[in-house]
Parts: structure tokens; sequence; C-alpha cells
């Protein structure tokens, strides 16, 4: 019975940091966050300068790729283990990397930009500087029973995480 229990200690001791941890997606240490999770902003921006490095902020397989007229200019889907998202958006261009494609945290996945179009018939801006806009999604995002959590949460590591965040 003992050594189930110490069996079953490290499988979590090894798996739980794949499933709880993320790298910072920037790579810029003068990055930072300009705006929080909240009501009304279900995301965290991270400003940046332009054309700095996305990365993955874990592991996972990329869903979407490419520009939609939500916003959010050119994005990125990332689906993760467990029914978790990850979607990134405003890029500078189009994402280097392709749906089916599996990606981490060394993944290049984009460039910080500030792109975007809103909806046919709103009429608002989508991004005023650079940035990357990044939801963390549970459940498929924008279905039935799914929902965002704060990026926040997920992000605790990594070379790029500025100091002011450590």
């Amino acid at each position: 019975m003992r050594r189930i229990g110490i069996i079953l200690a490290l499988v979590v001791a090894l798996a739980a940091p794949s499933v709880v941890s993320a790298h910072w997606p920037v790579h810029s240490r003068s990055s930072y966050i300009s705006q929080w999770f909240r009501r009304g902003h279900r995301a965290i921006d991270i400003v940046a300068p332009r054309d700095a490095n996305i990365y993955a902020i874990r592991f996972g397989r990329v869903i979407f790729s490419g520009w939609r007229r939500n916003c959010g200019g050119w994005q990125v889907l990332i689906k993760h283990r467990s029914g978790k998202y990850s979607l990134y958006a405003h890029m500078l261009r189009r994402p280097p990397v392709a749906a089916g494609q599996y990606v981490d945290s060394s993944t290049k996945i984009g460039d910080v930009g500030m792109s975007g179009v809103p909806p046919k018939g709103v009429s608002m801006v989508c991004a005023s500087g650079y940035h990357v806009h990044i939801e963390f999604w549970v459940g498929y995002p924008w279905r039935s029973g799914s929902y965002r959590k704060s990026a926040w949460q997920a992000i605790d590591h990594g070379p790029w995480l500025p100091d002011r965040y450590r």
C-alpha cells in the first residue's frame, strides 16, 4: 500500500507542473500587463515592443491560426490538456503556425502587433497600441458551458517573466 502511495505522489509531482504552470508568452523583458482580467475584459493584455516574439504558454495543438473579424485580427487558438484553450490576438502578421500543429513554450506562434477590425456595423477601436491579448478558456471557446478564466493564473514562470511579477 505504501508503495502505491509513493508512486501516486511521484506521478502527481511530475504531472502537476505540466498541467498548471505556463510560461510568460512574450519574449521581451520590458513587457508588462496593461489590462487585467475583469468584467468587461475577459483577458489579459501584455504590452511589448512591435514585432516581439509571442510563444505558446504551454503544450497544445493549434486549433485556429489566421485572421478573424472579431476585433482580434491575426490570432491563434491552442487546445491544451484537460479541455483548456488559450487564444492570442492582435498579432502583427499571419501567424507562423498552422491548425493541427503541436506547439509548446519554445514554439513561436506570432509577433506582437495591434491588428483587428471591429465586426460590421460596430464602431470601436480594437487595439490602441502594440500588445498581445490572451484569453484562457475552460471548454471550447464561445460554446455553451465554456467560460474564460484569468490567464494570469496559468502564467507563473519562464525566462522572460518580468521581474515585477516574480
